[in-house]
């Protein structure tokens, strides 16, 4: 010390400034503030040869302009401004760079960081290394948060942990697990045992020995390889590799079912609800899979708008392609029942919602019958009656030749009006 102070002494000093250099290698009592304008050593076989640079502990070297290790044991700060908080053998060689603690462990870019750990390495700007062993932060803005001999190479990448994994492409993730190689530019690996992901945008979530070399591609599994640009593919464990063939394909291998809609597939693929399939190039419904059981086709109807489900069409000779009310007796030109009558849909629907109404061409649907030209029995045919909408019992089988409508799967007494359940089989 160049000049000495009364610090804390018998005569009432308690504190002071010290305008020049401090060396302190034993104790020191302070009862009051210290200033210290220049360098400050403290602790035994210290070094500090860098300008205002601050170093404690023991065995510590401050060498860089205003650099501080603050404790610990043979640690070094040699970059500017750079800091070593404690730890055994670490140095901040990097200007700015900074250790939290640990051992034996470098940043030695300018902003690099390690918080601690045992034998990593930040050695690229703005690197970073939240601890682990043996983990390295070489790319630009990269980070590892921990775990055992991981590395993030690639600008801007990141291994949050696990064991082993790379994450050499710019902006690339490997969440954890063991072995994992992120090597595309934006690739994401979730986690899981040995999975590579190499093309642009390209993501695996996670399983065992998944690859996805096409591009904006994803794998998940057990072996699965995304091969091909814009593909989704996911294996279960039931076989070996499961590999794309062509670009933008949806690949699925699961032995116990798929559902949608359902957690308990019974069959390859189970779906609970109803199936809509559109047109490839308009968009418009095509074909809908429902719980009804009729098979129903989409048509527009002259009088739409006095039809309801259950109502009997025929074909309307002066609208070619439309159907229209039926209203006589044995009318040839009958068509179908309109669906949806009891609250019952359609089992398949074409052209679905594209038409005024959809009308039951085969399968079981209510129809509305008229019992006034007979009583009606299941198993008897029915025809048009001149009630319009409705039908009614066959009793001129002659005339009859071109004009049933089908089968009546319900009674219905002499005169009644109503709605029973039809089979319907135009002949």
């Amino acid at each position: 010390m160049p000049y000495a102070y009364r610090v804390s002494t018998v005569d009432g000093a308690t504190g002071g400034i010290i305008s020049g250099d401090v060396a302190i290698q034993s104790d020191l009592d302070l009862d009051g503030d210290l200033r210290i304008t220049g360098k400050a050593t403290l602790g035994p076989y210290n070094t500090n040869t860098g300008s205002l640079a601050f170093v404690a502990g023991s065995n510590n070297t401050a060498s860089g302009l205003h650099s501080t290790v603050s404790g610990g044991c043979s640690n070094h700060a040699s970059g500017e401004r750079s800091t070593v908080s404690g730890g055994n053998s670490n140095w901040a060689t990097g200007d700015h760079s900074t250790i939290g603690g640990g051992l034996a462990n470098l940043a030695s870019d300018y902003y690099s960081t390690l918080a601690g750990g045992l034998g990593d390495t930040a050695n690229h700007p703005y690197s970073t290394v939240g601890g682990g062993w043996h983990n390295k932060a070489n790319g630009n803005y990269s980070t590892v948060a921990g775990g055992f001999d991981n590395g993030a190479k690639g600008y801007y990448s990141a291994v949050a942990g696990g064991d082993r994994n790379r994450a050499g492409g710019e902006h690339s993730y490997v969440g954890g697990g063991f072995a994992d190689s992120a090597a595309g530019p934006y690739s994401t690996i979730g986690g899981g045992y040995h999975n590579v992901a190499t093309g642009d945008y390209s993501t695996v979530a996670g399983g065992y020995g998944n690859s996805v070399s096409g591009n904006y591609s994803f794998a998940g599994g057990y072996r699965a390889t995304a091969a091909y640009r814009g593909t989704f593919i996911w294996a279960d464990k039931s076989g070996e590799s499961f590999e794309s063939t062509d670009p933008n394909q949806f690949l699925i291998r699961a032995s116990g079912g798929v559902g949608i809609g359902t957690n308990d597939p019974s069959r390859q693929l189970t779906v609970r609800g109803n199936i809509l399939i559109e047109s490839a190039s308009t968009g418009d419904p095509v074909v809908e899979l429902g719980e009804g059981l009729d098979y129903a086709e989409g048509f527009d109807v002259s009088d739409h708008k006095q039809i309801a489900p259950g109502a009997v069409l025929v074909i309307d000779s002066n609208n070619p392609g439309k159907l229209r009310m039926s209203d006589r007796p044995y009318d040839s030109r009958v068509a179908g029942i309109v669906a949806g009558a009891n609250g019952m849909g359609s089992g398949v629907r074409l052209g679905a919602d594209q038409f005024d109404w959809d009308v039951a061409l085969a399968g079981r649907v209510y129809c509305k019958v008229d019992a006034s030209y007979g009583a009606v029995s299941p198993g008897e045919l029915l025809t048009t009656s001149p009630n319009p909408g409705y039908a009614m019992l066959v009793k001129d089988y002659t005339r009859a030749q071109g004009a049933i409508l089908g089968k009546a799967m319900q009674s219905l007494s002499e005169g009644e009006k109503g709605e029973i359940l039809v089979l319907v089989t135009l002949q």
